[in-house]
């Protein structure tokens, strides 16, 4: 008789994740982070890199919820910097490093994380080639990219511009799902790029579907713009941050109860969908 395929390790407690996330005004981001940590199942003796890491959002997730051995690198210093000033990632190993070189050796990993990465990137196929090199054999790949395939409500401005024929717009203020991005990308087109990189697709799917009419521009224009100016009831923080609005909060300052109705949408929202619209594309891939 064949042998009994191997069981997975526990994800972290959806209860968890969801209570940490609870006040996050990304719903896309939101749907992400829960579907990376599902990929992940991180255990304590688990090396997990977070390439592109920037302020070091997954990294925080998985110090609260699921400690392991946490790695990360940016090529951006002052990003980096703001991430090691978190105390919840003192345990965490950061550096400055471009993905196309990475300084590690191969199969330094046992799970890695390439999420709104490969979009920003001149050439991605030898970003996904170098970030495998660094995995072991039988490690995985949580990689996420956004879609093609966004709902019109997401980003209203490009959707029309596109539908006329026009180029998007990708500088900020209104620049929406294409902010300094050099391409979406296709359901097809993300399974060729993981193939190619000599990896086996082991999951793909499309997530979130409903929002608020505007969500990109209003989460990272508006939102932005307030969180940067500490304009968010965060007094006595060091600097107000997405981290402001993560975990238990002790009392509802107008600030949250406007992200709360702003992201009713996304109760909606399934896990996956099988074709657009749809923000995100996640894919879990393993090396063989």
């Amino acid at each position: 008789m064949p042998s009994a395929r191997p069981a997975l390790p526990p994800r972290p407690d959806p209860a968890a994740v969801g209570e940490l996330l609870r006040y996050e005004a990304d719903i896309a981001f939101r749907q992400r982070a829960k579907t990376i940590l599902e990929y992940l199942r991180p255990q304590p003796q688990d090396r997990v890199l977070d390439c592109g890491c920037g302020l070091g959002f997954h990294l925080r997730l998985l110090a609260e919820l699921a400690p392991c051995r946490l790695h990360g690198f940016d090529i951006s210093r002052a990003r980096l910097a703001e991430a090691a000033a978190d105390r919840a990632l003192t345990g965490a190993r950061l550096c400055i490093a471009d993905v196309f070189h990475l300084p590690f050796a191969d199969g330094a990993f046992d799970k890695l994380i390439l999420s709104e990465v490969l979009e920003h990137l001149p050439e991605d196929a030898p970003a996904l080639a170098e970030a495998a090199r660094v995995v072991r054999p039988g490690g995985m790949l949580a990689i996420t990219v956004p879609h093609r395939g966004y709902p019109f409500l997401w980003d209203p401005i490009n959707r029309t511009l596109e539908a006329l024929g026009l180029p998007p717009i990708r500088q900020e203020p209104w620049s929406g799902i294409w902010t300094d991005h050099r391409r979406l990308y296709e359901p097809r087109e993300l399974a060729a790029l993981i193939e190619g990189a000599r990896l086996r697709l082991a999951d793909l799917r499309l997530q979130t579907r409903y929002c608020m009419p505007f969500s990109h521009n209003l989460v990272y224009g508006l939102g932005k713009f307030l969180v940067e100016r500490n304009a968010t009831g965060s007094a006595g923080r060091r600097k107000a941050s997405r981290y402001t609005f993560w975990g238990p909060q002790r009392r509802l300052t107008p600030v949250l109860l406007l992200i709360k109705l702003f992201t009713v949408p996304d109760r909606l929202n399934r896990p996956r969908y099988r074709d657009a619209p749809a923000v995100s594309l996640c894919a879990k891939a393993i090396k063989p």
